[in-house]
């Protein structure tokens, strides 16, 4: 049908009002079909012709046939599909604007050990490839059945086989036959759960094909030695520095830098000593501080980069770089670690000392120089925004949402709505879950904002300033707040209220409602 088509397609691309389309030429039974269009509705007869031939050599195309070996049918699942009401409101997510709680719907799925329907594996395990994110989850829930679909699909060479590393010993020959022959999902799960377990037995494992892995894999295989990592991985992360990708070399270094004792802590220490000096008088500690010069290919192959971070100048950059890897007892030998902040916190280059001293403690995990920078900031008079999310994440919960309830309210009699605002939506996407008592505070600081909003003429109080918060907590918060609505719920029979803030109220608490009915769902399986 080649020719009619590029006949018919000359005469669309010339106009029809100069060239009649030519039915000649045309095969079968297609020819008395174009017969019975109108010849005088030139336009109607170009697209009923291209419709005719268009319907007619698709459906004349002949399956391919496959010739392969048949695969062997999925094994019998070990655990429950959900239920048909958990089941519909997965459907509303997948299909509606509730697709932010995917996650918290597929984790509850998880925890209930139940799983997806059949029908949802393809479109499930294709959002896993497009959002990496989601992986974890979309694995605990798409059972034996999406493992072996997955299988049969490069797309989602992502989702790891099913493996048992429970008794290393017994499994050895299976876990080293996972590990020659298994595509990168699977090795990752295998090296992940070894280090989980045995972690030296997983760092040989990795030893074994180092020199033979990709970059980007090896690079990705490095990150795993976080899990159980020890001054065991010393000499394997002190070799990686020297790796000859530039990726690689970042990552070892950041693991090195957690191991307070490791070679390199003892390097940076060294290099940090002639750079500040302790000074003690009747009153106060002083800090002496040089900042550094361009770093050496010591210093470069250390991890240190020479470029501005985090609004600081360069030479501050890579001061900042080095206390980050210098071991925290270093410091605590010398001086108290609340006088050492305060010394800092009146320095010219207190952002890079406190922020390298940040880095530090996040590194370290260590809870007490957390707290003492975290309660540093809270007594200084200049409120402004504040990375708080990793200095809390070294505190028990209790005590974080109690240093952020009392962080937030330094903010909000400020007058600083905005910065509010940006503090409480990098709270919103921490991934940490809330008290109910923390929720209700967040809750009752939304509705104060907006009730002040509604008067106010100030740029930053414009509706569509509010949104983006509102809309993280309306996916973040405890579902329970929904009881504690009522003021919201009102305002939007309000005549005065505008339609953007109404549209924005309406799916706060929408959301809610709906996350609240997921909920219930599942307490429903527990009662």
């Amino acid at each position: 049908m080649t020719g009619p088509w590029e006949k018919l397609v000359a005469t669309a691309l010339v106009g029809t009002d100069r060239q009649t389309p030519d039915a000649s030429g045309l095969e079968g039974a297609l020819g008395p079909f174009v017969e019975q269009l109108n010849p005088n509705d030139a336009e109607g007869l170009v697209l009923g012709m291209g419709g005719a031939i268009a319907t007619y050599t698709q459906a004349g195309i002949q399956a391919s046939e496959y010739t392969g070996p048949v695969p062997d049918p999925c094994e019998a699942e070990d655990f429950p599909i959900c239920s048909d009401l958990i089941t519909q409101q997965l459907q509303r997510v997948l299909s509606g604007p509730y697709r932010q709680v995917l996650p918290e719907l597929l984790a509850s799925l998880k925890e209930a050990r139940q799983l997806v329907p059949a029908h949802y594996l393809p479109l499930l395990l294709e959002l896993g490839r497009q959002q990496s994110h989601l992986r974890a989850v979309i694995e605990a829930v798409i059972g034996k059945r999406g493992r072996w679909l997955a299988a049969h699909n490069p797309s989602w060479r992502y989702v790891s086989e099913d493996i048992d590393v429970a008794d290393p010993e017994a499994q050895a020959q299976a876990i080293q036959e996972n590990w020659d022959t298994g595509t990168l999902a699977t090795r990752l799960a295998v090296l992940r759960s070894l280090r989980e377990t045995a972690p030296a037995q997983g760092r040989a494992l990795l030893e074994t094909s180092w020199k033979q892995e990709k970059a980007k894999d090896r690079t990705e295989f490095l990150k795993l030695l976080d899990i159980g990592l020890s001054s065991e991985d010393e000499p394997f992360l002190e070799a990686a520095l020297d790796d000859r990708s530039k990726d690689v070399r970042p990552v070892a270094a950041a693991l090195l830098s957690q191991l307070p004792s490791s070679q390199l802590c003892t390097r940076m220490m060294e290099r940090i000593k002639p750079l500040m000096e302790l000074e003690t008088t009747a009153k106060e500690l002083v800090l002496k501080v040089k900042l550094p010069d361009e770093p050496d290919q010591s210093a470069i192959r250390d991890g240190l980069l020479n470029q501005k971070m985090y609004r600081l100048g360069q030479r501050a950059s890579l001061l900042m770089q080095m206390i980050g890897a210098v071991p925290l007892q270093f410091w605590e030998d010398q001086a108290p670690i609340e006088t050492l902040i305060q010394a800092a916190g009146q320095h010219k280059w207190r952002a890079g000392l406190l922020k390298g001293w940040e880095i530090a403690a996040q590194r370290q995990g260590n809870p007490r120089w957390g707290r003492a920078l975290m309660t540093h900031a809270l007594k200084q008079e200049t409120v402004a925004e504040l990375e708080v999310n990793n200095l809390l994440a070294l505190l028990p919960f209790d005590e974080r949402e109690a240093l952020m309830e009392q962080w937030l309210t330094r903010l909000w009699p400020a007058e600083n709505r905005s910065v509010w605002r940006t503090t409480v939506a990098a709270i919103a996407q921490s991934g940490d879950i809330p008290s109910l008592g923390f929720s209700r505070f967040l809750f009752a600081g939304l509705k104060a904002d907006f009730r002040a909003t509604l008067s106010s003429s100030k740029p930053e109080d414009y509706p569509y300033r509010l949104r983006a918060y509102i809309m993280h907590l309306a996916f973040y918060l405890d579902v329970e707040v929904c009881h504690e609505a009522d003021d919201l719920q009102a305002a939007l029979n309000a005549d005065d209220l505008d339609t953007y803030r109404r549209e924005t109220v309406r799916q706060l608490l929408e959301i809610l409602h709906f996350r609240l009915a997921i909920k219930q769902a599942f307490a429903h399986l527990d009662s």
